[in-house]
């Protein structure tokens, strides 16, 4: 009973963020170009998926953005010793963006998740980073995220660093993941917690066009995702190319 009333109290909330969303980017008098994510993420070994991330993102003035993100990849089943586990799957993520000053910003959204975790029942994500200490070059920012599903809520801490090269732009991620357990041991089938990270390198491109590639144990760019590492502990590489319309 307990967990209907849960499940039916995300729901009505999710709905009403999803309205005042929408609401948001259609009566700005201020909106921009859109600006579209395409990339693929593929994570070996006991993972062995690929996770493809779709994100259109437009501001809509006052320092305000929506963003309207998708990770999507195949539903998998991990045979071990005695039990089974099952991993993979698709999420979709739309929120409201705010940025102060390039020094801070904060999200509110609304995500649902075809996984095993998410059920496909819809929940609230929120994320926050502000910038500690840097210069002109490099920079050092905390790094808060959070996705509130009903029976498998995760919370990141860690820290974002990033710093200005040659020609290019390079940063690190890596957060501690408390709340739920975000993944499962390939050895006894036993839910546990491990960290996700991500380094990653822009070259200056120049123009419309951005590109960027590195590694990652993140599923993929959605709050829920990023918080998820792949199963076991290899490494996986993505890039990802974007443009302005």
């Amino acid at each position: 009973m307990k967990t209907n009333l849960s499940l039916l109290l995300h729901a009505g909330g999710a709905g009403l963020l999803l309205a005042g969303l929408c609401g948001a980017a259609m009566a700005s008098d201020e909106a921009s170009p859109i600006d579209v994510t395409v990339g693929v993420s593929v994570l070996g070994k006991t993972e062995s998926n690929a996770y493809g991330t779709l994100k259109l993102s437009r501001s809509v003035g006052n320092g305000m953005a929506v963003d309207l993100m998708g990770t999507m990849g195949s539903r998998k089943r991990f045979a071990g010793t005695g039990f089974a586990i099952r991993h993979g799957g698709s999420d979709i993520e739309l929120r409201l963006r705010r940025e102060t000053d390039g020094n801070a910003s904060g999200s509110l959204g609304l995500a649902i998740a075809s996984t095993p975790a998410g059920r496909s029942a819809p929940f609230l994500t929120l994320s926050g980073e502000t910038r500690m200490a840097g210069n002109d070059k490099t920079s050092v920012s905390l790094v808060l995220r959070a996705a509130t599903r009903v029976s498998s809520s995760l919370y990141g801490t860690g820290f974002r660093a990033d710093t200005k090269l040659n020609n290019m732009d390079a940063y690190f991620e890596g957060l501690w993941v408390s709340g739920s357990e975000n993944t499962y041991s390939i050895n006894t089938g036993k839910r546990e917690q491990r960290a996700v990270y991500r380094l990653g390198v822009r070259p200056q491109l120049g123009g419309k066009l951005k590109f960027e590639l590195g590694v990652t144990n993140q599923l993929g760019r959605t709050t829920g995702m990023s918080l998820t590492p792949g199963l076991g502990k290899g490494l996986g590489g993505y890039v990802e190319l974007t443009t302005r319309f």
